[in-house]
């Protein structure tokens, strides 16, 4: 899991909420390796994710809970 971590930490650019959905923008090509981080952690406020080259998108049940899951992931960086 240190692993994953390092290369979360290296390849996040921003994380930001909008609405029920968490935004993280990563390096280019790096949005699925940090996806797979971000399932591995087992969040109970995400209810799934979808990755493409360089943005990922944190689905959640509500505003509050975007807001909580992008403060522990910022915490990570």
């Amino acid at each position: 899991n240190a692993k994953f971590l390092s290369h979360f930490k290296a390849a996040v650019i921003s994380i930001e909420a909008a609405q029920n959905i968490a935004v993280v923008k990563t390096l280019i090509s790096n949005a699925n390796p940090v996806a797979a981080t971000v399932d591995s952690l087992n969040y109970d406020e995400i209810l799934g994710s979808v990755a493409g080259d360089d943005t990922l998108l944190i689905v959640t049940h509500n505003n509050n809970e975007a807001q909580n899951v992008v403060a522990k992931l910022n915490a990570l960086l």
